[in-house]
């Protein structure tokens, strides 16, 4: 297996650059993010150790009620 090397979204101690943080999250998203960790950890027993949340929910920019269907148009709730 090869690691990962500073410089590829990674700090000179090999953590994971990024401008996302819990604090930015909108309280709306916590209990889909908290249900889908639960989630995964049943299907995933003893093996999940971490999640990492992008994108602009992450980033604190996500737009409420504002859903991305699979076609690329933008639908509102």
């Amino acid at each position: 297996m090869t690691c990962l090397q500073a410089g590829y979204g990674l700090d000179g101690d090999g953590y994971i650059i990024s401008d996302v943080h819990i604090d930015k999250i909108h309280s709306i998203f916590l209990p889909l993010i908290h249900d889908s960790i639960k989630e995964i950890g049943l299907l995933f027993p003893n093996q999940l150790h971490s999640v990492y949340v992008y994108g602009s929910v992450a980033r604190g920019e996500a737009i409420i009620n504002k859903l991305i269907n699979g076609k690329g148009r933008n639908e509102y709730l």
